[in-house]
């Protein structure tokens, strides 16, 4: 009976083993490869933190060896398949998750040589969940059993090339129902929404090392506190699309403060037209007007933040490609009793 006991106690671990190891393989893909091992790849293994806004140095280092990587003619002619390993990733944010979905729609803007990518998800639960509520397997194909999750705390990551009103409509339909309000609430959101998606068309401007695809990405998560908004613009980033007088171009100012210049309407593009149209002063008067809190922005080395009164700037070591913005909403105005 011992021994009939500890044959089926080594049984079990056994297929309990084999399932932990299926769990930690899982994969998805942007092309036909059919299982993502048995092409010749080059892997990228994910920061353990894979954030912009919060860890950004170590991320837009790990995503500046892949650009740099797409751009070696050598090293693409080597491998087909670019694997992200992200089995190990024990936090993710929005921002990282966009920022992947365009490196692979954009991944042909660097030369003709027909180079996909592939990867394993996080073996961890909570971190698989938010990749899976995002919206991250419209974009890519799954090779494994993982499926779109409906979630009601993700208006998930959509995108496009021009300013959409009915995707800024839905967006404020989204917001005015988890705040339980009515749309009338949610006009300075809608301007704020298709002012930077009409940035990202007109400011597309091509210079080398810019992606060839200008497109807008949005997604909002809900938490039980905000409404946290991330947008990114994949057209040229702020500092290079703003006009630089002769003594700049001499003695560069920091990205950052490019950043900020812009956002208070200072520069003119290279068009001579007002930068950025309505949209950076737009958000920036919002957050003045507590509209909206705790707007980031990130384009090139450059990043600014604001809570309204104060303003943060820093520059990093690695850029990034296009501009990124994060802002929240407040619940706590819009509770009853409040």
């Amino acid at each position: 009976m011992k021994r009939r006991n500890l044959k089926d106690l080594k049984k079990r671990t056994r297929r309990k083993s084999i399932q932990l190891k299926e769990k930690s393989k899982q994969y998805y893909s942007s092309g036909s490869s059919k299982k993502s091992e048995k092409v010749a790849s080059r892997k990228f293994i994910s920061p353990q933190n894979l954030s912009i806004f919060e860890n950004s140095e170590e991320s837009l280092e790990y995503f500046g060896d892949i650009i740099n990587f797409l751009k070696d003619e050598k090293s693409k002619s080597q491998y087909k398949t670019l694997y992200i390993d992200m089995e190990n990733v024990d936090n993710i944010t929005i921002d990282a998750i966009m920022y992947l979905i365009a490196m692979m729609k954009n991944v042909k803007s660097y030369s003709d040589v027909d180079t996909e990518f592939s990867g394993s998800l996080p073996k961890n639960d909570k971190v698989l969940h938010i990749v899976q509520d995002s919206g991250f397997f419209k974009y890519v194909k799954s090779l494994s059993d993982t499926s779109l999750r409906p979630n009601s705390n993700y208006f998930q990551i959509i995108t496009g090339k021009l300013a959409e009103p009915d995707d800024a409509t839905q967006i404020c339909s989204y917001v005015g129902k988890k705040l339980g309000v009515d749309k009338i609430v949610t006009r300075h959101l809608y301007g704020i929404v298709l002012e930077l998606m009409k940035n990202t068309l007109h400011h597309a401007y091509k210079e080398k090392g810019a992606w060839a695809i200008s497109d807008w990405y949005i997604c909002v998560e809900n938490t039980n506190t905000t409404l946290n908004f991330i947008f990114l613009d994949t057209g040229e980033g702020i500092p290079e699309t703003v006009r630089k007088k002769w003594y700049e171009k001499a003695i560069p100012r920091k990205d950052s403060e490019y950043i900020r210049s812009a956002i208070r309407g200072e520069f003119r593009t290279a068009t001579g037209e007002p930068y950025r149209g309505n949209g950076l002063p737009e958000v920036f008067k919002a957050c003045q007007n507590g509209h909206i809190q705790n707007l980031k922005i990130i384009s090139g080395r450059g990043f600014f933040g604001s809570n309204g009164a104060d303003i943060e700037l820093s520059d990093k070591k690695m850029p990034l490609v296009g501009t990124l913005f994060y802002w929240e909403i407040e619940k706590h105005p819009f509770e009853r009793g409040a």
